[in-house]
């Protein structure tokens, strides 16, 4: 039995653990993936690595003796994360908007690897319209291979009920590992309300427009 890793982007492969049945097991220190603990008999095969990191595609292999000396193996791919360091960041936000305008917020997450996706919330509700969030975009990579990711969200008062005055506004980055790793940052965008008219204009108004119809009809 054969434990290969080879990235993907340089398409090579190295034996880093050979298992033989009856005989002990032997393990290759120079392939790069250094092994923490292993458990081999006649039926399996369970090791515990610390990899490098990366994306790269792992390959266990059996084979069997002679006369047919018959091969299997299967394949899967890993990716070690590197966790971002810092909670993502909100610019861009005004100190208030007026009814009937719109504002333009960014979020921004942190280097790592592998890029993270981001969410907007307002009000704790998913946005997902692309119309108000646009796309999520990510940057080249750095020294270490890793990447930042931003996304705008459009924001349109007059969408949202905002009887409080304002807006909760979060954004989540969130990688793809197992289990999910998620970062936010939370922000209020303040909403100036809309000038109304009291009931007591309303009611002196409307004996103005009483008393010119009276006289009209005079």
């Amino acid at each position: 039995m054969n434990w290969k890793y080879g990235y993907l982007e340089i398409q090579h492969s190295v034996i880093f653990e050979r298992h033989t049945v009856n005989y002990e097991t032997r393990a290759f220190n120079s392939s790069g993936v250094s092994i923490t603990n292993s458990s081999c008999d006649t039926f399996s095969c369970v090791i515990t690595i610390r990899p490098e990191p990366g994306t790269a595609k792992y390959t266990c292999e059996v084979s069997s003796e002679g006369p047919r000396f018959a091969v299997d193996r299967k394949s899967a791919n890993m990716t070690l994360a590197v966790l971002p360091e810092y909670e993502p960041l909100i610019t861009g936000l005004p100190t208030f908007v007026n009814a009937g305008e719109q504002a333009f917020v960014n979020c921004t997450s942190d280097y790592s690897l592998p890029a993270a996706t981001i969410d907007w919330f307002v009000d704790s509700e998913l946005q997902e319209d692309p119309v108000i969030t646009g796309e999520t975009h990510v940057s080249g990579a750095d020294g270490d291979g890793l990447r930042a990711s931003w996304r705008t969200l459009h924001v349109y008062p007059d969408d949202y009920s905002t009887h409080r005055g304002f807006l909760a506004l979060e954004c989540r980055s969130t990688l793809a590992t197992r289990p999910p790793h998620t970062r936010s940052m939370a922000v209020r965008l303040y909403v100036a309300s809309r000038p109304h008219i009291s009931s007591y204009m309303l009611s002196k108004n409307s004996k103005y427009t009483v008393l010119f119809n009276r006289r009209l009809m005079l």
